[in-house]
């Protein structure tokens, strides 16, 4: 072998190498979750005609099946989160909080993890007290149907089953800004 073509050689190497790390990490990159929420997008962004969401059923934590079609008739609170989300961690308390108040005037909240064990996630329920439901998404399919991209994001939907807003990142549910907000909806029919 020529020293020149030994020097193409080690190059062409060189550069398929770099490829290789360059495509393994943009990849790694592209299929992470988002956890910062774009400044223009922090609050809630009402639909002017409301969304029919996707045919969905939740498998719950608990090994039960949920149909949302079965909450019509609620208010329903779809939220996308993980456990290795600082901001989704933070907004279950407010969460809690929510949902005790407005549960009995036919508030249902559904949180969708994306990517956790069941055994870690029950762990987090039963020391932080969940009381609402929580339904895994393996594979992220029911985020790609609902095409989340952030996290986390927070799903409305009224009485009759339509998506009528969405908001990203964490909120202080807890505050009057928002729960009169959710007390809104849940005074439409």
């Amino acid at each position: 072998m020529t020293v020149k073509r030994r020097w193409t050689l080690e190059v062409f190497l060189i550069v398929a190498l770099w490829g290789i790390v360059v495509g393994a990490v943009v990849v790694g990159l592209w299929n992470r979750p988002v956890v910062n929420t774009p400044p223009e997008l922090e609050d809630i962004r009402n639909y002017e005609s409301p969304r029919t969401p996707p045919h969905t059923q939740f498998l719950l934590l608990d090994g039960r099946n949920l149909l949302l079609h079965s909450l019509q008739g609620k208010v329903v609170i779809l939220n996308f989160w993980y456990l290795d989300c600082p901001p989704c961690i933070a907004e279950m308390e407010e969460f809690k909080n929510l949902y005790e108040v407005m549960k009995p005037r036919g508030l249902e909240l559904i949180a969708i993890n994306i990517q956790d064990s069941k055994e870690r996630l029950q762990e987090f329920v039963q020391a932080k007290k969940i009381p609402f439901p929580i339904a895994l998404d393996t594979g992220r399919k029911l985020a790609n149907a609902y095409n989340v991209r952030f996290f986390p994001t927070t799903l409305f939907l009224n009485r009759r089953g339509k998506i009528v807003g969405s908001t990203l990142g964490a909120k202080t549910w807890s505050s009057k800004k928002y729960m009169d907000y959710v007390s809104a909806l849940l005074s439409l029919e």
